[in-house]
């Protein structure tokens, strides 16, 4: 993973704790936190490397690729709310984009209602 995060831009879907403590207790017993392969994996899920990728770039029914090179689906409703949601997700409970792009100064954050779920 440090060679992913050594330098350049990158955007973060960075999940709430809310959504932190709403995926332990949705998964808390099958994850096996020891298994660092496993928690490197879901946090590259939710880092594009090499770009900074603002709310106006991300295009409804597009994919996305993340760090761990998985593809997050890009979804939007009538009213204009964005959902990105991995291979993991329930499409039917996908992860809002709830507060998008806060500048950093390697790129943009954007806040998400629950974590992106890998295969």
């Amino acid at each position: 993973m440090n060679d992913i995060l050594s330098g350049g831009l990158f955007t973060v879907f960075a999940p709430t704790n809310e959504a932190l403590q709403k995926a332990l207790e949705a998964y808390g017993q099958s994850i096996d936190f020891q298994d660092s392969g496993f928690i490197t994996n879901v946090l590259l899920q939710h880092i594009v490397s090499g770009d900074a990728v603002y709310s106006a770039d991300l295009a409804c029914d597009t994919e996305v690729q993340m760090a761990n090179d998985e593809t997050n689906t890009i979804t939007c409703k009538d009213d204009g709310t964005i959902f990105i949601g991995g291979a993991g997700n329930d499409p039917n409970s996908l992860p809002e984009i709830g507060t998008p792009d806060f500048e950093a100064c390697n790129g943009v954050i954007h806040i998400i209602n629950e974590l992106i779920i890998p295969r």
